[in-house]
């Protein structure tokens, strides 16, 4: 890949927009042309912003995680007490394989390609790495929180997945309860596991909000003094080149 360095262009002020177009060549030769790529430069402010959504969006999916991870979490400590009273279990396969696929759904709301928790994070770091932005502590919460939600996708979650589907194998025995006990109690144990990972930077994310949304507030305050200051200095020496042509004809 290579990266077009824009800090070696003068004049690129917030609003700007750029288009350029990608031109390769093989040894017969051939070449070929992408289309054309359009970018628009923005201030650092706008930037602040982009980043403040995109971590509102992944506090809004964690949010949606931790809800539903409760909810399944409740869901299997019920399928299991049931099964340590019921001689028959099979007639909760229904509900432990809705339980199966929910769960699963999670894993992709961490980790699947397309806007999952993991993406988005990535998506930050970049950003703060290609526009070389020193925010040190948001660099390290959002590579912490990436750690976090890998472990619990390569440890926790496997765990519950392999946990579920032999519960459900195992819950058409009616005679090995037992074992459909240990399993479900299994998969409950390494769900609140995927809870008390999340809890920190569910926390960590709510105190960041706020400041960071006063943080923005301050910045763009700074920019509207900043142009201001700039339009006055430009009508002094407006006012003073008129004063200059005005002695210049008596």
């Amino acid at each position: 890949s290579l990266e077009w360095d824009l800090g070696s262009l003068r004049g690129l002020a917030p609003g700007t927009k750029l288009t350029g177009i990608v031109v390769a060549t093989d040894y017969q030769p051939q070449r070929g042309q992408s289309a054309p790529i359009q970018l628009t430069v923005i201030s650092p402010s706008e930037l602040e912003q982009q980043i403040r959504r995109q971590r509102s969006e992944i506090l809004e999916r964690l949010g949606k995680v931790v809800h539903t991870q409760h909810q399944l979490h409740t869901q299997v400590e019920d399928l299991k007490i049931a099964a340590g009273r019921s001689k028959d279990p099979s007639g909760r396969i229904d509900e432990l394989h809705a339980i199966e696929l929910r769960q699963r759904q999670i894993g992709t709301w961490l980790s699947g390609e397309n806007g999952s928790v993991v993406q988005r994070i990535e998506t930050i770091l970049e950003q703060l790495r290609v526009n070389r932005i020193d925010q040190p502590t948001t660099k390290h919460n959002m590579e912490g929180w990436h750690e976090t939600i890998t472990k619990i996708t390569r440890e926790n979650l496997p765990t519950i997945r392999i946990a579920l589907v032999t519960a459900l194998k195992t819950a058409r025995d009616t005679t090995n309860n037992p074992e459909l006990v240990r399993l479900l109690d299994q998969g409950g144990q390494q769900q609140q596991a995927v809870l008390r990972r999340l809890a920190p930077i569910q926390n960590t994310f709510s105190q960041r909000q706020t400041y960071l949304k006063l943080s923005l507030q301050l910045r763009m305050l700074l920019d509207q003094q900043i142009e201001l200051q700039q339009d006055t200095l430009q009508l002094e020496q407006s006012l003073l080149g008129n004063s200059d042509a005005a002695l210049s004809e008596l």
